[in-house]
């Protein structure tokens, strides 16, 4: 029986300084920069490996599995 690819839920809240670190360093390309702060580009490739999370030096970002 196949297993079902776990999902998971990325936020950024506003105290994002837009350092741009989490993009630089998420391996599955699932940020982006616009204006000024990261968003999320393509949430169906996050792997929840929770490195933008650590990354972050404002604690901006949280990574849930839903």
């Amino acid at each position: 029986m196949k297993q079902k690819k776990k999902k998971y839920n990325v936020r950024i809240n506003k105290q994002c300084i837009g350092c741009g670190e989490c993009v630089d360093i998420c391996p599955a390309h699932v940020l982006i920069m616009n204006q000024k702060r990261a968003y999320i580009d393509t949430l169906s490739r996050c792997i929840g490996c929770s490195v933008c999370e650590t990354t972050c030096p404002v604690d901006a970002i949280t990574v849930r599995t839903i």
